[in-house]
């Protein structure tokens, strides 16, 4: 059981994401810290965020969480197209309520 009555929130970059989509793997943010202090819940794991100088819409998966400093870890992902997120209409949704941007492709 946790002790922490609330998290903060910190952005890390992951090694996977670079600064340009390879295969499948999606690129990372220009401005990740920004999108996730301006990020919506939208599973217990996950947030989505949007940068709106860069017109970036990012996923933010929980990457780790430090239970004895009370800080989840998030790294993030841009979708620049709309078919990335095939499948997924609750993303798309919660994107869509949160009043951000969806790509255009």
């Amino acid at each position: 059981m946790s002790h922490c009555a609330s998290y903060r929130n910190y952005y890390e970059d992951n090694p996977k994401h670079g600064l340009k989509p390879r295969g499948n793997i999606a690129r990372r943010p220009t401005n990740g810290v920004f999108a996730l202090e301006n990020s919506v819940e939208i599973s217990q794991r996950r947030r989505i965020g949007y940068d709106p100088a860069n017109k970036e819409l990012v996923i933010l998966p929980l990457h780790r969480t430090d239970e004895e400093n009370c800080v989840r870890y998030y790294h993030g992902f841009v979708i620049d197209e709309l078919a990335q997120l095939k499948g997924r209409q609750h993303i798309i949704n919660a994107a869509k309520k949160a009043g951000y941007q969806l790509p255009k492709k």
